[in-house]
């Protein structure tokens, strides 16, 4: 990702796109401390919706974008 850096952002909207073709909802989780994702999940339109324990000790955000939102 490092070396394709300006890529990924340039085409991560239009592949959200693409996969909305197939999916109403997509999401995942992030770890807390990963400031620069959240902020990369935020231009993308997601939202943050929980945070969770998923292992004990490490905290995770919940994450998600429905079809036609921003």
């Amino acid at each position: 990702m490092v070396d394709h850096t300006k890529t990924l952002i340039h085409d991560a909207k239009q592949l959200l796109v693409q996969l909305y073709d197939d999916y109403d909802c997509l999401g995942n989780w992030t770890h807390v401390d990963n400031v620069v994702h959240h902020r990369w999940l935020k231009w993308l339109g997601f939202k943050f919706i929980n945070k969770v324990e998923l292992t004990p000790g490490n905290h995770f955000y919940e994450f998600a974008r429905l079809k036609g939102t921003t």
